[in-house]
């Protein structure tokens, strides 16, 4: 029986200078990182960006080199370090979620973009629609895009603990696509399965398939 090739993923492989870019549109997530983690060895590096705001603040482009040059460290142990932030805030974000969300309404986003995924607890002032555009830069680095739209929301009340949960979807909605989709999954054109495993681009050719013949 012959083997099923299975899909290459598509994941997203972020620069260095991504990663550095993304840490520099949220530095609230750095100071929230520094101020609970210890013994951390990018802790003086990190402490020391904070202090220059990222180079936010400079019109000049900063690249890993004149990082290095100007803390006086090797360039890769600084590559090492920016790496190390960015993974470490996200593990504390689901360790400690409270951290993130300290004003407003709790929520935690799942974001999808092709085969990457990932979680993040944050506030909101108001609890977005079906449908609205988030941009969210921070996950840029994890999703390769920092565009989404709501494709759902769910709440979950369990005790006295109620939480929301919004899942993104990556870039721009095309409602009428959407239609068409829930059109076909309940006519059974379209199985959960599909949905699962196949890729947006993958979808859309099946529902022109379906569409054709059954217009």
């Amino acid at each position: 029986m012959p083997r099923i090739k299975e899909r290459v993923k598509i994941l997203h492989e972020p620069s260095n200078q991504e990663i550095f870019h993304c840490l520099g549109d949220m530095p609230v997530y750095s100071q929230i990182l520094l101020e609970n983690t210890r013994d951390k060895p990018y802790a003086e590096f990190l402490k020391w960006l904070l202090e220059v705001n990222f180079f936010n603040d400079r019109n000049e482009k900063i690249n890993l080199t004149k990082l290095s040059q100007n803390f006086k460290s090797k360039t890769a142990e600084i590559t090492k370090w920016i790496r190390q932030i960015y993974e470490d805030i996200f593990e504390l974000n689901e360790n400690q979620p409270q951290l993130f969300q300290t004003e407003g309404m709790k929520v935690t986003f799942t974001v999808k973009n092709r085969d990457n995924y990932c979680y993040f607890n944050t506030c909101l002032p108001a609890i977005p629609r079906e449908f609205e555009s988030i941009q969210f830069h921070f996950i840029h680095a994890k999703m390769g895009t920092g565009r989404f739209w709501v494709k759902n929301i769910e709440h979950s009340i369990q005790e006295s603990i109620i939480s929301i949960t919004i899942n993104l979807e990556s870039d721009y909605v095309n409602k009428y696509r959407e239609y068409l989709l829930e059109k076909a999954v309940f006519h059974n054109w379209i199985g959960l399965i599909d949905l699962y495993k196949k890729q947006p681009s993958e979808i859309d050719d099946l529902l022109h398939q379906f569409y054709k013949i059954h217009r």
